[in-house]
């Protein structure tokens, strides 16, 4: 629950806002069930905890609402659904990406548990994410992707605030 005041993030969410909300929320459970975790455990999901009607973004990538939430959360949890749409999202590669650049726990679940586990070792899904290659992601905002991948590069000052189509990050 948003209460107005900052908190530290107990497991960050990366997951499609297409993506299935009962396959979610199967997802968060086996996760509750497998580390038994308590209602007091603080948990970041980004369609809860941004502003949906003009989230600011900062000027900067590292100063985005998904980064600060991985600079706080101990684990990252990526969520799989049916869909397999995660896996294809510019903004779940950042979040996974800066996790293990700041060597943070990460995990893969999907509504049948965590990836490798008795309950999810084989099946479409586990199939979908060994063929997962982060070269192959998008986003609705193209500047978004390109400025996410320029930060992957290397060039970690630019952002998509009036940055022309390619931006300085290329000259």
């Amino acid at each position: 629950m948003l209460d107005g005041s900052k908190q530290t993030v107990s497991i960050m969410f990366s997951h499609w806002w297409g993506g299935s909300f009962r396959d979610f929320m199967a997802a968060v459970d086996m996760l509750v069930q497998d580390k038994a975790l308590s209602v007091d455990t603080t948990i970041w999901i980004c369609t809860f905890a941004n502003n949906q009607f003009g989230e600011d973004f900062g000027s900067k990538i590292m100063e985005c609402p998904f980064i600060q939430a991985v600079q706080s959360a101990r684990i990252t949890v990526l969520i799989v659904d049916r869909y397999q749409g995660s896996l294809a999202r510019t903004w779940c590669g950042l979040e996974l990406h800066y996790t293990l650049q700041q060597a943070k726990d990460l995990e893969l679940y999907t509504p049948s548990g965590l990836v490798g586990s008795a309950r999810a070792s084989s099946g479409p899904l586990i199939e979908a994410v060994k063929r997962w290659d982060i070269r192959c992601i998008e986003a609705t905002e193209e500047s978004f992707r390109r400025q996410i991948e320029l930060h992957w590069w290397g060039e970690r000052d630019c952002w998509f605030a009036d940055t022309p189509k390619w931006g300085p990050c290329l000259e």
